[in-house]
């Protein structure tokens, strides 16, 4: 609890700095209050002395309650987790709206509560925040766009954060309700200020009824997405039956498609992985595969600057066991995640001997040479395989991947038309790897490709998987 008050006051501290005061000072040497409607935040200094001082009190709203989070959750995660952040963003929202410099007459606190639940659920966050822009748009009535994205967050703070969160969105709504709701009522009334004023029409409605539907859409598509997100490894689903015959298996012909089944339920190896034990003559290891596949792991979740998140196996059980791969192979986790949302991550096998896989990790980072060696850390992962390609085809793709497709810069949204490659991601390297092969892994086709897109790719095929939902 004490931390908890901590976080809170570190936020209002924050919140209290009212960037408009400052701004509309500096532009007009008036306080703010006298000033069109006298309410410090970006909309009444836009319309009241200009598009740049606004956009700048935009900023400076903002900048403030990331810097509350950032730092509450530098001092404090280890003791609260992502509870750092929403306490920070909490109290800054308390400060804009109820500073005590100025006995307690603050700002509506839009812009802080729009920066607040994007850092703390993105998802959520976005949804909610890009739901209310649209609805003040439609409407005209921005009180009614501002109460209404703290109407939106609260079930998806329960879907994503659970009972506590929820608890403190409810409050930021009861909040933002009294902040805004003169304003509210003269919207309804036609007394609005003039800045705000839109004339009412039959699309208008018909819109904002159209933006509760989406809402709600997305609000299913983030329930099923968490709710599902939260079964992490998957385990077998057959008793567990003795495989020692397979493990003397020395050729191909020697199995039935019944003994290819058997083989996969009770290992997650598939043909094709079956195949390459063949090949390199090590059967055997079917036994030690067989061992970890039925091992439950103990998985943690450890967060990744700050909205990320990213599950492990902490033990030396289960996903900490042998990989079947060569040269040109792919390799899916959905163990990564941000909100509800399994982003996943994605690389590509260059040298199974050596253990080489190339990745595009995060911002920051271009892609680079990591070992095979902390794939088997992840509690579910998928190794695919080209269907039309052969040994050697795979191999000159990863050696073309190699050659021109490291050091290239990070980019969550690089897009797949690029002339010369500039930017990737770690599902697009391995799709522009592979595009010099005429295989286009995608399967959807869109303009954009993810770790999820590759995995349902019908140009591959599987070659093992761990954890997944067999």
């Amino acid at each position: 609890m004490r931390t908890i008050l901590i976080c809170i006051l570190i936020g209002y501290v924050f919140g209290m700095f009212l960037t408009a005061f400052f701004v509309a000072k500096a532009y007009t040497g008036k306080d703010i209050s006298e000033i069109g409607t006298g309410n410090p935040g970006m909309a009444n200094v836009m319309a009241r002395i200009g598009k740049v001082p606004g956009l700048i009190v935009l900023a400076g709203d903002i900048l403030k309650t990331v810097l509350a989070m950032g730092l509450c959750k530098f001092l404090f995660f280890n003791d609260i987790g992502s509870a750092a952040g929403l306490f920070a963003g909490f109290g800054a929202l308390l400060g804009h709206n109820f500073p005590v410099w100025r006995k307690f007459k603050g700002g509506k606190g839009v812009a802080v509560t729009c920066a607040w639940i994007i850092l703390y659920m993105p998802f959520g966050g976005i949804v909610s925040a890009v739901a209310g822009g649209i609805i003040t748009i439609l409407t005209g009535l921005l009180p009614l766009g501002a109460v209404l994205i703290t109407i939106f967050e609260i079930p998806f703070a329960f879907a994503e954060k659970g009972w506590m969160a929820t608890g403190v969105m409810f409050v930021s709504f009861l909040i933002m309700l009294y902040r805004n709701l003169p304003g509210f009522i003269r919207g309804f009334k036609n007394e609005e200020n003039r800045e705000f004023k839109r004339e009412r029409h039959i699309k208008n409605s018909i819109g904002t009824i159209l933006v509760f539907i989406v809402v709600a859409a997305f609000l299913f598509f983030d329930l099923t997405r968490a709710d599902g997100g939260k079964k992490t490894f998957f385990g077998p689903t057959t008793e567990r039956m003795d495989i020692s015959g397979y493990t003397r298996v020395t050729s191909m012909e020697e199995l039935t498609d019944e003994d290819f089944d058997t083989i996969f339920l009770q290992t997650g190896v598939a043909k094709a992985g079956v195949e390459s034990l063949i090949n390199i003559r090590k059967m055997y290891l079917l036994s030690t595969i067989q061992d970890h596949f039925f091992a439950e792991p103990e998985i943690e979740d450890f967060t990744l600057q700050k909205i990320r998140h990213l599950e492990r196996v902490t033990d030396d059980k289960g996903a900490r066991t042998i990989l079947i791969v060569e040269d040109g192979d792919i390799i899916v986790t959905l163990s990564s995640y941000c909100g509800g949302w399994r982003y996943g991550h994605a690389g590509l096998v260059l040298d199974a001997k050596n253990g080489d896989v190339l990745e595009a990790m995060t911002y920051g980072e271009p892609s680079e040479i990591r070992n095979i060696s902390h794939w088997s850390e992840y509690p579910a992962y998928t190794i695919l395989r080209s269907k039309d390609l052969s040994k050697e085809e795979r191999a000159e793709v990863a050696s073309f991947a190699k050659e021109n497709l490291l050091g290239i810069d990070y980019a969550l949204l690089a897009a797949k038309p690029q002339k010369n490659i500039k930017l990737t991601n770690c599902s697009l390297v391995i799709w522009q790897a592979y595009q010099t092969a005429g295989i286009n892994i995608d399967s959807d086709g869109g303009y954009f490709v993810s770790p999820e897109d590759i995995l349902h790719d019908d140009d591959l095929e599987i070659v093992m998987e761990y954890g997944c939902e067999i």
